[in-house]
């Protein structure tokens, strides 16, 4: 298994950072290649929550919880969806780091399809293409959360 990691340190109170992030069915609201979700059955959030996230690039990735610890952590298991992984996890967690600020970790975990070839596909190509995009997603969370904007398409904060 592959794993991908970044933690950003965010002038915002935690509780602020996990209401916007346990708002599940929201995260067009901060990510900032998703533009629009499709919420999959009744339950909105929390442990077994279903969505489809729809990007700009026309491509969308089914999602679940499978993992929910109030206020601290949450794992997405991508269930389907356009991408070269035979499995893969995000996990958020979120942390105090005093004073008003938190300290927000974004990680993947995945294992990608083509065997050897996927392992190197997985070192060349999608190792730094994710970690760019973790950068550009803790960036529209922070963003969201600092102005109550939307972020669009790249990144671009949109009028309230």
């Amino acid at each position: 298994m592959q794993t991908i990691s970044k933690t950003v340190t965010m002038a915002i109170p935690a509780t602020k950072i996990w209401e916007i992030i346990a708002d599940f069915q929201r995260v067009d609201r901060y990510h900032p290649m998703v533009e629009k979700v499709d919420q999959i059955g009744t339950k909105e959030t929390g442990l077994g929550a279903m969505r489809v996230c729809n990007m700009y690039d026309k491509s969308s990735v089914k999602e679940e919880i499978t993992h929910w610890i109030d206020g601290q952590e949450l794992t997405v298991k991508l269930t389907e969806g356009s991408f070269p992984f035979k499995s893969a996890n995000g996990i958020l967690k979120l942390m105090s780091s005093g004073a008003g600020h938190s300290d927000v970790t974004l990680t993947m975990e995945f294992d990608m399809k083509y065997g050897i070839l996927g392992k190197a596909m997985a070192a060349v190509m999608m190792k730094p293409m994710m970690k760019k995009m973790f950068g550009q997603v803790l960036k529209g969370l922070n963003d969201h959360a600092s102005t109550g904007q939307f972020v669009g398409k790249g990144g671009v904060l949109l009028a309230s």
